[in-house]
């Protein structure tokens, strides 16, 4: 072997052991890295295995707080479906009374009777002369017509139907006009009781009696599709009647016949002591309800006491009275089947365009005055 040959023997030997101290000294390295990766990577584990812990908790949390969310809303909902459930009753409690009323269209009057007159029924409107039963009474038919689009029939049997027109005129009420639209029928029942002949187009037929006054009641009824009737007034049926116990089956066989038709009736009665309703004692025991008028006569009275001072002659009391009278309406429910009411007076004026009653019930004040004066001395 040469001298060269040795040389690259120990070069090479020189440079596989570097190579293997290289690989050594790396693969060293690499695992020192790796389990410094190693822990870095597990770490990562149990810091990923906390965050998912606190992320359970937080969503544990959530579900909580949105199952109590959920729980409060089923109980808002309970509570806001317990309030419809109320208002709708309610609703319907008022959808059901103002069904069941015909109201009058009288400002103020449907205040004392809890929204109207009970619909399909019949009222005794009772009052002494002058206290407006007849105004009342056409009041109420003409709103029913023109408020409220329910045809009527007015039967008088002591006015004539002329002159009826005439007077209801002033209140700006076209009696006419609604006759000529078949809204309205005056059916003349007063020409026929005294014997005359009548030009009206509804009237009683000669000689009259209560069973031909029924018969024609009924046939304007169907005629004009009616749904309110006032009958004016029973005093004059009365006076055809045999005796007590004839009136009384003509009017219930009035009265129910109304009320077959469905209407809302007012039966004017005569008051000649201005308390009792009727004069007969039957008719408030036929209707279903009483509305008395009263026009009565008010003394107003004022005191005033006055003191006159003189030391020299002595002091002097005085006191004088002034009065004054006058005639004011009133209007009261005595008596409603079926429904509450006020039992109070109330007073009603009796305008151009018709009645107006005062909802408030009346209060009577008594006040008595002092003026003390001094007198000069002399």
């Amino acid at each position: 072997m040469t001298t060269e040959d040795e040389t690259a023997g120990k070069r090479e030997e020189k440079v596989s052991q570097y190579v293997r101290g290289s690989a050594n000294r790396a693969r060293s390295v690499i695992d020192e890295v790796a389990e410094k990766n190693k822990e870095a990577v597990l770490q990562v584990i149990r810091d990923s295995n906390r965050a998912r812990s606190v992320i359970d908790g937080v969503a544990e949390k959530n579900k909580e707080a949105v199952l109590q969310v959920i729980r409060d809303s089923n109980r808002a909902r309970s509570v806001i479906d317990g309030v419809a459930e109320k208002n709708k009753e309610a609703v319907s409690q008022v959808i059901r009374v103002g069904a069941n009323r015909a109201r009058s269209g009288i400002p103020g009057f449907d205040e004392l009777t809890n929204g109207g007159l009970i619909s399909n029924r019949a009222y005794l409107a009772a009052g002494s002369a002058g206290t407006g039963k007849t105004i009342f009474s056409m009041q109420f038919i003409h709103s029913g017509i023109v408020k409220y689009g329910e045809n009527g029939v007015y039967v008088t049997l002591e006015e004539t139907p002329e002159q009826l027109r005439r007077d209801m005129f002033s209140f700006g009420w076209n009696l006419k006009k609604l006759e000529n639209e078949g809204r309205l029928i005056l059916l003349d029942a007063s020409s026929s009781r005294v014997g005359f002949g009548s030009k009206e187009k509804f009237v009683v037929p000669r000689p009259f009696t209560l069973d031909a006054l029924v018969y024609e009641v009924n046939r304007c009824i169907e005629k004009t599709k009616a749904k309110r009737v006032v009958i004016d007034c029973l005093d004059a049926m009365g006076l055809h009647a045999k005796d007590v116990e004839e009136f009384r089956k003509s009017l219930l066989k009035l009265t129910m016949i109304l009320k077959s038709f469905e209407c809302t009736s007012l039966l004017i009665s005569e008051s000649f002591d201005g308390k009792t309703p009727s004069r007969y004692g039957v008719e408030e025991f036929v209707s279903d309800g009483i509305i008395m008028l009263h026009h009565a006569l008010d003394e107003n009275i004022s005191e005033e006491t006055t003191l006159d001072e003189n030391p020299v002659e002595g002091n002097l009391l005085q006191e004088s009275k002034s009065w004054s009278r006058t005639r004011s309406r009133r209007i009261e429910v005595i008596k409603m089947r079926g429904s509450d009411h006020s039992h109070d007076l109330h007073k009603f004026v009796i305008t151009q365009d018709g009645i107006i009653v005062e909802s408030r019930p009346e209060v009577k004040r008594s006040i008595r005055r002092a003026v003390f004066k001094a007198r000069p001395i002399e």
